[in-house]
């Protein structure tokens, strides 16, 4: 057992060293005790560098202690087995989710008496064992490892506004129409939200808040709780924590609140902005002996013109680097040639031994654990500017540090209007004007002198515009299959009517070409893609920032803020470059770009350019770097290697010519031991492709008629994985340190989520009742971890007792052996087929054979049978057992797909627990009909959208983990 007296020596245990005892500051303390006994407060209002992340450790030590409630069966869970933090902003280092993984590091290999019983409660939370899952989600990315694989595993999940929102809303950016439901659901119900400095996100906040009232209203049977964290929280929340009247919490956070940082304020004329900022950052350095200082600027264009002149000046010099940190970056570069230089000047150690200037954009501003020993800033609003100051000697190790914040003279106009940050900008230049004393600002916690409340709301950031949710929208964006026309835009309920602020992620591959998108074969190429898209390659940036792009303009006012600036309505894109955009697991070919939408994925040619080591570049015409077979390899231990000049990572022409007259006639069979065969090969790839592979898969396209070997793929184990890493990495690379640090998000996941696919599930032949029992256990297991009423868990194990029994149908057991429907004999009825299609050719072709109509669907006729089976028996809600049983893959939300069944086959009969069941063959849920829309509105109003998609999600991830296993143990 575990008590509240037990977290001080949880988080001692967690984060304390060999070398140094780390104890929490009173106010974790005291919010912990709040927590544990009242709740979460609304709003907790803490100074930048108070360690406000740690209400990690204390939402997952609340859902530990909570825990003990559900195995002695006492009460309602009041702590959310998913915990969310929320940062708005694309982040150099992601604090919060490096801390995420310390906490769950410390909990998988405890090492103390209190972390080892919380990892114990946690553990017996979790079906599958893993006391704490840490995940980031960074986009919507076809096959990017899914954290939604079970609703009975604690998790501290960290993201952005426009994925957890999206997601949130039924609407997930990159996500299927058939998962949007789970995605809702396990972000809906059983949650706490964390939104980290709200004052970014007062659109999101508000959403937040108009959903904690439709839930109490639908009286949700799951947690779902919010709370804002900033240092200047909106005035309108009243639920605060520390209480105003008790700042005394504060005391021991001693020169981080207590340490002076004088700021000189500097006017000078924008065209002269670069020399200025450069001179600037000299002088500090010089006249204060700093080693570590950094440029902070409004626009990632100013960012890389300092960047780009600094490097002239210094950074030839041998004690002196230059850095540029943009938060529009590609995870993978990011990480691999930034992290290490992040590291050196990390709060816990600033070990930076030469000078070391960092340019960077607000996307250091929120969630990055650095500090700076001098700051060059450029005039922002107040609320930015205490970010910025936030990473300004942080912990307080220099008694005092200085800076200088640069005002250019047509901005700090009172008539100027900036185009992100409108006139907040000249009202708190005119603000810091006011109160500069001695041609200097202390900025230091306890020393600045904060302005009233009427005076300061003009000095912050503008807000968004709130939009209210009616009860009509929240019912159209629980409609996933089909989705509903008109469909309330969810940006607008994330960022405001400015839906332009909404972002793309974009890939670059070199195996695109532009001649490929020309002649109009993009789409079937696309679909081949060797390297499977990785999250590890995407770069995110503003829709405007990217449609401009492509039509070859450059977005100067493009910033780090989520989204970007504000587009001008009237200006005019002109034709637009092609590109490929994944929609619904699938790429299609898009010209127009009307097309585009918020939460798209576009993959482009390397050629295109717009993109460098860096970051997002616009400008940039140079070939970008194609890193899908790293990507892959780190995200998904899956190697591939692709028959393209394009993508050859072989420089000997003649052993490329080789390499592809032994692929021109393909044979599966010895195609690996036919490559590595080849003269000049070289070793690097000689020994991958000698590594033990699950499956190797031959990926072919259709040219002049001919199928045409692309390239193979093959999944490694993870020592190999990380061994073909450091052989195909660039040297320049830090990739052990990569290893180290960020661990690869390889850690030993298991196996891809299973699909939505009936028919690619299995190795082996499994029969219905066998494959049902197996999802009932599940379905158990799953429920007793969460704390599952006993009446809603039988209605839940019934229907996954029933959700297969339309695969009974004679039509569907021909197509799962490939028969004709009068050549199958009455032997064992399947669930799953050993003997599913290779291709969708394949496939139709079998469907054909079968009698089968196209989009048939099995779970209509599983309705049927459990309808007479459920008139026979008795249940609790029988219409929520038939609504789980039609939902199970995603369809009948509200509508099946409409079919024509021309080969009806009479009836379908089942017989199960001594029960008699019968249907007719031609099922009458396809298309439009009432009895079932009416069915499901009215389970709407019983359980609420979000916890009605809960609910599905335990019967499918259930039905998915099933599947998982029989595949796994064929």
């Amino acid at each position: 057992m575990i008590n509240l007296s037990d977290f001080s020596k949880f988080y001692s245990e967690v984060h304390s060293t060999p070398t140094k005892l780390r104890k929490p500051f009173q106010w974790q303390v005291e919010l912990a005790k709040r927590v544990i006994e009242r709740g979460w407060p609304k709003g907790i209002n803490m100074p930048t560098a108070s360690g406000k992340t740690s209400v990690i450790d204390i939402a997952v030590f609340h859902l530990a202690l909570e825990a003990q409630k559900i195995q002695n069966s006492t009460e309602e869970r009041k702590a959310a087995m998913r915990i969310v933090f929320v940062v708005d902003r694309r982040l150099v280092v992601d604090n919060a989710f490096d801390h995420a993984q310390k906490l769950a590091t410390a909990i998988h290999n405890p090492n103390g008496d209190v972390t080892r019983k919380v990892a114990k409660l946690l553990q017996g939370m979790s079906y599958d064992g893993n006391p704490l899952h840490v995940v980031k989600i960074r986009g919507g990315i076809p096959k990017e490892y899914d954290w939604a694989k079970s609703p009975a595993q604690p998790s501290v999940i960290v993201s952005t506004v426009d994925q957890v929102g999206s997601r949130l809303l039924f609407r997930g950016y990159g996500i299927t129409n058939r998962m949007k439901s789970i995605h809702a659901g396990l972000l809906g119900a059983d949650v706490l939200y964390l939104l980290d400095e709200a004052h970014t996100s007062h659109v999101f906040r508000h959403t937040l808040e108009q959903i904690m009232v439709i839930q109490d209203w639908w009286n949700s049977k799951f947690p779902f709780n919010v709370t804002f964290m900033s240092a200047t929280l909106p005035r309108d929340i009243t639920d605060i924590f520390p209480p105003i009247n008790n700042k005394q919490l504060l005391d021991d956070l001693g020169k981080r609140i207590t340490a002076h940082k004088y700021a000189k304020l500097v006017v000078t004329h924008v065209e002269n902005a670069v020399d200025t900022y450069i001179k600037s950052a000299i002088s500090l350095c010089n006249s204060h002996n700093i080693k570590n200082i950094g440029i902070v600027v409004n626009r990632v264009a100013m960012a890389r013109n300092i960047f780009v002149e600094l490097q002239k000046k210094v950074g030839k010099k041998s004690d002196a680097e230059v850095h540029l940190l943009i938060g529009r970056a590609r995870p993978l570069e990011r990480d691999m040639f930034v992290r290490t230089k992040i590291d050196m000047i990390k709060t816990d150690h600033n070990k930076t031994l030469i000078t070391m200037f960092f340019v960077a954009t607000q996307c250091v501003e929120v969630g990055a654990d650095i500090t700076f020993d001098a700051l060059v800033t450029q005039i922002a609003p107040l609320d930015s500017l205490q970010q910025r100051f936030g990473r300004l000697n942080r912990i307080g190790h220099l008694d005092v540090a200085h800076s200088q914040i640069v005002g250019y003279k047509d901005e700090i106009s009172s008539k100027y209007i900036d185009p992100i940050y409108g006139n907040a900008i000249s009202k708190t230049w005119e603000y810091l004007s006011g109160i500069e004393r001695e041609n200097q600002i202390d900025f230091g916690i306890n020393h600045f002198s904060t302005p009233a409340p009427d005076q300061i709301q003009h000095m912050l950031t503008p807000k968004g515009d709130e939009i209210r949710i009616y009860p009509a929208y929240v019912r159209l964006w629980a409609q996933t299959s089909p989705l509903p026309h008109p469909d309330p835009t969810v940006s607008l309920f994330l960022h405001g009517k400015k839906s332009n602020l909404s972002d793309v992620q974009i890939i670059w591959r070199a195996d695109i070409t532009e001649d490929m998108l020309k002649k109009g074969d993009a789409e079937s190429y696309g679909n081949t893609l060797v390297a499977p898209l990785s999250v590890l390659e995407a770069i995110s940036v503003s829709i405007w920032s990217a449609k401009k792009w492509l039509t070859k303009k450059v977005d100067d006012n493009a910033s780090d803020i989520e989204g970007g600036a504000v587009p001008d309505a009237r200006l005019h894109l002109g034709r637009s470059r092609s590109v490929l955009r994944y929609s619904d697991g699938a790429l299609q070919k898009v010209d127009n770009l009307n097309e585009i939408h918020p939460g798209d994925t576009l993959v482009v040619p390397s050629t295109y350019g717009g993109c460098d080591r860096y970051g997002w570049n616009p400008s940039s015409t140079d070939e970008v770097t194609d890193l899908g077979m790293l990507s892959n390899l780190i995200q998904k231990r899956l190697f591939t290697l692709r028959f393209e000049e394009a993508v050859s990572h072989i420089q000997d022409k003649d052993v490329w010519n080789k390499m592809l007259k032994q692929v021109s006639e393909y044979d599966e069979l010895n195609i690996v031991d036919r490559i590595r065969s080849v003269d000049g090969i070289p070793e690097t790839l000689k020994k991958i492709l000698g590594m033990p592979a699950y499956k190797y898969r031959i990926k072919r396209i259709i040219k002049n008629d001919k199928p045409t070997i692309a390239g193979l793929s093959c999944k490694l184990n993870k020592r190999d994985a990380l061994e073909a890493l450091v052989r195909l990495s660039p040297k320049e690379w830090a990739v052990d340190r990569y290893i180290e640090q960020s661990r690869l998000e390889i850690e030993d996941v298991g196996s891809e989520s299973v699909t939505d696919n009936d028919h690619v599930n299995s190795d082996s032949n499994v029969s219905i009742e066998e494959h049902c029992a197996g999802v009932v256990d599940i379905v158990e297991a799953f429920c007793s971890r969460i704390g599952i009423d006993d009446e809603l868990l039988e209605d839940i194990k019934t229907a996954a007792r029933l959700h297969d029994i339309g695969k009974a149908e004679r039509r569907v057991q021909a197509l799962y052996r490939k028969n004709d429907p009068d050549d199958v004999i009455d032997s064992m009825l399947l669930a799953k087929s050993n003997v599913a299609p290779s291709s969708s050719d394949e496939y139709n072709t079998y469907l054909a054979k079968a009698r089968l109509p196209k989009k048939y669907r099995h779970e209509c006729w599983s309705v049927s049978l459990a309808k007479d089976y459920l008139k026979k028996s008795s249940v609790h809600d029988s219409d929520l057992i038939l609504y789980l049983i039609g939902t199970h893959h995603g369809y009948g939300r509200p509508l099946f797909p409409p079919v024509i069944d021309e080969h009806a086959s009479g009836h379908v009969k089942f017989s199960m627990d001594g029960i008699s069941m019968k249907a007719e063959s031609d099922h009458k849920l396809t298309g439009f009909n009432a009895w079932w829309i009416d069915m499901v509105e009215q389970l709407y109003a019983r359980y609420g959208p979000w916890g009605l998609a809960q609910l599905e999600s335990i019967m499918r991830l259930a039905d998915h983990t099933r599947s998982d296993l029989e595949r796994r143990d064929a």
